[in-house]
């Protein structure tokens, strides 16, 4: 709510500067407390006194015009007048000549078709030229930017338009009230303009002249040098445009600084900057939960939300999406939700987003709901508390900082209030006050208090400075953020009465089982303790040889982490599954190709364990703080690659003497008596190239073998073989023999 009582003093500090009457000095803390309270509620009052922005509309109206385009065009604006809209902006788009047919249709029902029924408030900011000038002379009012420009009627055709053709030009001129010689300078430019007065009448005449009597002007229309007028338009190719300043001089439309400024000179709800939307009332809405019994929005949330929104856009004849938002966030989820808040504003124009805040959206859901084309608050709502992006202590941010997140913010605002509440939503101490524009009429707009004070040549500050700490659901219309306010605790038909739609016609998104399953993997904790077990469970493979339980637990475990991350990003997903591949190579050629070679099994180990922290962080760390959140997360790794070797080597000591998980460790071979073994020189293994003998333990891959009275350490090849299998040495290099099976009917032996 509003920091009423933190600006008192600031209050009297302008009052001061304003030249007010001194208040005279109270002689004890009651008067000084009602004479407080009083002035405080007079401010409220003043606040609340602000005329809340109307509903209205924004249209496109394309160039070149088309039979369809004037089609649906049409039933855009029938459909806003139905919803009450009484105010509606066309915006008109430059672009290739339209021709004269479709340009008449459109006028005509501009100009008959309305019927009082709505205010036709024509706009362009760049210049038009070519037929499409005729429908922008029809609306009931005309604004032009300060690029704007009109004329040039007959462009890219080489055919003259006709007398009767030029007479509906005319009867637009004379229902719109505009000087009817401009008109027709739009459509003939050889023609010269005198400006006449008759009467005490300006009037707008055309040189009598051969060719306006070729073309067959009305005497009226006319007007001769000799009778006094001042010529302002020089017959030629030169002045075929009137730019915005003459548009306005000659009375053609009016100038402004912007579409912005003529949605505020309107007092329509900014909202209708993000574009037009037309929903037709047994269209489908998805109605979508923001927090409430899951809590302040978090990674996992986030992505949840993320999934939920690409379903809503996908599902035919959706019209409405309602974000019932009941959450907060800190500045790291601010900068994960961000991409979802581009998407809802690049979707305004083909759905209707609607926010709904029943009790409070605060640090980042409040960049969610600004994004949304509407806003729905309750009475006792609170929207915009932004303490949990600042931070407190020593996790506060600094204004550097914290400049991303305002200017994030100011872009959102300027669609519902200004940017200036962006300002004082973050910084406590700046002040707002109420300006009116000296030039523009009675539109009302909240800045900074400093810049009114350095634009006072351009605006009037109407009452005193306010803070705003947060903004109310009360408050919500008085500052143009929201054009509706519901009593607390409303249902849903409630909100979707509001804009003309079904409650019949909702489907409600909730999260499934599968989603509670990602956000309980994804959580730090769990995912370090899969590593963990999984790493446990590879190591305790590796000393047992084979496949058996450890390598399926290992694989589920690491599995399970990267499907879950898999399902809520895609950001590092192939970085960090190349990582992990490659640090396990790298340890499978550590344990078996190379062993003893420390760097290629250090170097596995490290490149697994910053796969498993870049799925953690979710993006490549770009700040301080996201390498210091790295770094962390490396720590806990690192501390459960630690505990896995040991919970490993403990297991592999004590598994023989579990019964029932006996078998899944090798019996050592038994041993040999001395007397039973002949040791051989080194020299002298070449010798056993080709010989036939039985394997006495298992060999997986490497074992004994008994050739005679000799036992001989071998290594068979290509596969494991189990203990009594006769083979062949094939291969003698230095101390290594290699052997193979031999088929248990083969002769050599």
């Amino acid at each position: 709510m509003y920091g009423f009582s933190s600006s008192l003093h600031a209050a009297d500090t302008y009052r001061a500067r304003r030249q007010r009457p001194v208040e005279p000095v109270y002689r004890s803390n009651w008067h000084r407390m009602l004479a407080s309270g009083l002035m405080v509620a007079g401010m409220f009052s003043a606040l609340l006194a602000q005329p809340a922005r109307e509903s209205g509309a924004l249209l496109t109206v394309p160039s070149p015009l088309s039979s369809e385009t004037i089609t649906q065009l049409r039933n855009q604006i029938e459909h806003h007048i139905s919803l009450g809209n009484r105010k509606i902006i066309l915006h008109f788009q430059p672009g290739p000549p339209s021709s004269f047919g479709v340009a008449r249709d459109l006028a005509q029902y501009l100009l008959r078709g309305i019927r009082g029924r709505a205010e036709i408030h024509a706009y362009a900011d760049k210049p038009l030229t070519g037929h499409i000038v005729l429908p922008f002379l029809a609306a009931q009012y005309r604004w032009l930017g300060p690029e704007g420009g009109l004329g040039q009627a007959q462009v890219g055709t080489d055919q003259p338009i006709s007398h009767a053709d030029r007479a509906f030009y005319l009867e637009v001129a004379q229902g719109r009230g505009l000087p009817e010689a401009l008109v027709l300078r739009m459509l003939h430019q050889p023609l010269s303009v005198y400006r006449v007065v008759e009467n005490g009448q300006v009037r707008y005449k055309i040189e009598d002249t051969p060719l306006a009597r070729q073309l067959e002007i009305e005497p009226r229309l006319l007007t001769i040098p000799a009778e006094g007028g001042q010529l302002v338009i020089v017959g030629g190719e030169g002045a075929g445009l009137f730019r915005a300043g003459q548009a306005e001089e000659f009375g053609l439309a009016r100038r402004l600084n912007g579409l912005e400024e003529l949605v505020d000179t309107l007092q329509l709800d900014r909202a209708i900057l993000l574009g037009a939307v037309t929903v037709h009332p047994d269209s489908k809405v998805v109605w979508i939960r923001v927090g409430g019994e899951e809590g302040d929005l978090s990674s996992g949330t986030i992505h949840s939300l993320r999934r939920k929104w690409e379903i809503a856009t996908n599902l035919p004849n959706v019209g409405c999406i309602v974000f019932e938002i009941n959450a907060g966030g800190n500045a790291r989820v601010a900068q994960e939700l961000e991409p979802l808040v581009q998407q809802v504003l690049q979707r305004n124009k083909q759905v209707l987003t609607v926010a709904y805040v029943p009790k409070r959206a605060s640090g980042a859901a409040t960049y969610l709901a600004f994004a949304c084309r509407e806003i729905v608050l309750c009475q006792s709502a609170q929207l915009g508390d932004m303490q949990e992006i600042r931070g407190s202590g020593r996790r506060a941010l600094t204004a550097q900082q914290l400049q991303p997140y305002v200017r994030q913010l100011r872009e959102l605002t300027q669609y519902h209030g200004g940017e200036a509440l962006a300002d004082a939503l973050f910084d406590p101490a700046v002040e707002l006050v109420r300006t009116r524009p000296k030039k523009g009429g009675a539109r009302l707009l909240v800045l900074r208090r400093d810049e009114a004070e350095r634009r006072r040549e351009e605006f009037e500050i109407l009452d005193k400075p306010f803070r705003l700490m947060q903004i109310s659901g009360d408050q919500a219309r008085t500052l143009g953020v929201g054009r509706f306010v519901l009593p607390d605790n409303s249902p849903p038909d409630a909100v979707l009465n509001l804009f003309g739609l079904k409650v019949q016609n909702m489907e409600l998104l909730r999260s499934t089982w599968l989603d509670d399953l990602v956000n309980l993997i994804v959580h730090p904790v769990t995912t370090v303790f899969l590593f963990i077990l999984g790493f446990t469970c590879l190591l305790l493979e590796f000393k047992t040889g084979g496949l058996g339980l450890p390598a399926v637990i290992a694989a589920v475990c690491f599995l399970l982490i990267f499907w879950a991350h898999s399902w809520l990003s895609r950001e590092v997903n192939s970085l960090a599954i190349l990582l992990f591949l490659l640090g396990l190579a790298l340890l499978l050629v550590e344990l078996f190709v190379l062993p003893g070679m420390i760097v290629a099994g250090f170097s596995g180990v490290l490149l697994i364990i910053s796969s498993v922290a870049l799925l953690l962080v979710q993006h490549w760390p770009q700040t301080t703080e996201e390498y210091v959140r790295m770094a962390q997360y490396f720590g806990m790794l690192g501390g459960g690659l630690v505990a896995a070797i040991v919970l490993a080597f403990l297991i592999g000591r004590h598994l023989p003497s579990v019964p029932w998980l006996r078998g899944l460790v090798l019996v050592p071979p038994e041993s040999v008596l001395p007397e039973t073994s002949i040791a051989v020189p080194i020299r002298e293994y070449q010798q056993y190239l080709g010989a036939v003998g039985v394997a006495v333990t298992a060999l997986r891959p490497a074992g004994k073998a008994r050739f005679g009275d000799v036992l001989l350490d071998v290594t068979a090849e290509g596969q494991y073989l189990d203990v009594g299998t006769r083979v062949q040495v094939i291969e003698v290099e230095g101390t290594r023999i290699v052997v193979q099976a031999l088929p248990a009917h083969d002769p050599a032996s």
